[in-house]
């Protein structure tokens, strides 16, 4: 008999049950806001795109001003030494450790 009842019970409270309907136009919804959704991504995207560009850029020009410096330093660095060897000729011949003269 319990067992009856229980089973009546689940049966008569699915009585009130309505189905369930959509909104209207709610499909329509869903697509205007994936569409928003994909044209902020790729507004994204190109944004970055151009600071990638932008920084690319910009280290190419760092690396190029940093090479130049470091070569015109070493130019400038070579020849003072040429300059001061040709102003002291006789103290560098006095003081050559390995030369067998």
């Amino acid at each position: 008999m319990k067992r009856e009842d229980a089973v009546n019970r689940v049966l008569t409270s699915l009585e009130g049950i309505q189905r369930a309907e959509a909104p209207k136009h709610g499909f329509s919804k869903i697509q205007q806001k994936l569409a928003q959704q994909k044209t902020i991504s790729i507004k994204e995207e190109s944004t970055g795109k151009a600071w990638m560009w932008i920084a690319a850029s910009l280290a190419l020009v760092l690396t190029s001003n940093i090479w130049v410096i470091s070569n015109r330093m070493n130019t400038e660095s070579t020849s003072s030494n040429v300059e001061i060897v040709s102003e002291y000729p006789q103290l560098i011949s006095d003081f050559n450790l390995y030369d067998n003269e």
